[in-house]
């Protein structure tokens, strides 16, 4: 992972306003129901962004959720979010670092994670993390960027210098999960529709809530980042093309011992 590139990517997202994983809302909630959460739950998401899943796990599955994200601004995003929706069991947001998560041992029924695990140096250690603060006989699910093929260099290069991540294949994802102690992992992997992913992004933020990330951009087109990024892509446009031929996304889920 370049660690420069990922901080630009998440730069970008906190003045947009904006964060996304592959499959939407269909994937979140996909990931919730193997996780087999239920009313009264303790649920840590880990690298909540902009704070969409929270309130939707909490008025979807009545559980209590607490929510971590390593960049404060992430935070006032989701806060803000929260304060303004209909949730009876308001989700707790704090920061923290997936790889040194700020709770005790057995804390939470389940952990999960969207996109968070590509970001970071190692996900094996993030992983162990995950499992400790889950009691034993709970859950940890994660949502992840997975090669459906290899892919060709050139476009691996192009991800990590565009947004700072590091897909796997779906085996290596699996080995991360063996090696940070969880058993039983099971695996789904799906390939992104382009047009079903922009309607499922679009139905979790809203008509409103898109215009308004337009706008924002619209407005910071002289901001350096955003520059970066709008060059990086023009760039290498061929490489941006290809992204879904090889890329999909897995939701894995396993067990911490009892």
């Amino acid at each position: 992972m370049s660690t420069d590139s990922a901080r630009g990517y998440f730069r970008l997202q906190s003045i947009l306003g904006t964060t996304e994983h592959f499959g939407g809302m269909e994937a979140t909630e996909e990931l919730a129901r193997a996780c087999q959460i239920e009313p009264g739950d303790r649920v840590l998401d880990v690298g909540v962004g902009t704070g969409i899943t929270p309130p939707f796990l909490s008025r979807t599955f009545g559980c209590r959720v607490v929510g971590i994200d390593i960049s404060p601004s992430m935070l006032t995003w989701a806060r803000e979010r929260v304060a303004s929706e209909q949730v009876s069991i308001r989700p707790q947001f704090a920061v923290g670092d997936a790889c040194r998560l700020p709770f005790a041992s057995g804390t939470f029924d389940a952990v999960i994670s969207e996109s968070v695990l590509g970001f970071v140096d190692d996900p094996t250690t993030a992983l162990r993390e995950y499992a400790r603060v889950t009691q034993p006989g709970g859950v940890v699910g994660v949502n992840e960027a997975t090669w459906l093929d290899e892919p060709p260099r050139s476009l691996e290069s192009y991800l990590e210098a565009a947004t700072g991540a590091s897909p796997k294949p779906p085996e290596e994802w699996v080995t991360r999960f063996e090696q940070a102690g969880l058993r039983d992992t099971r695996s789904t992997v799906r390939q992104v529709d382009p047009r079903t992913q922009f309607v499922s992004e679009l139905r979790r933020r809203g008509i409103t809530e898109t215009l308004q990330t337009v706008v924002r951009l619209i407005g910071n087109l002289t901001d350096p980042t955003i520059r970066r990024y709008i060059r990086m892509n023009l760039t290498h446009w061929r490489e941006a093309s290809q992204v879904l031929a090889y890329l999909g996304y897995g939701i894995y889920v396993a067990d911490v011992d009892s």
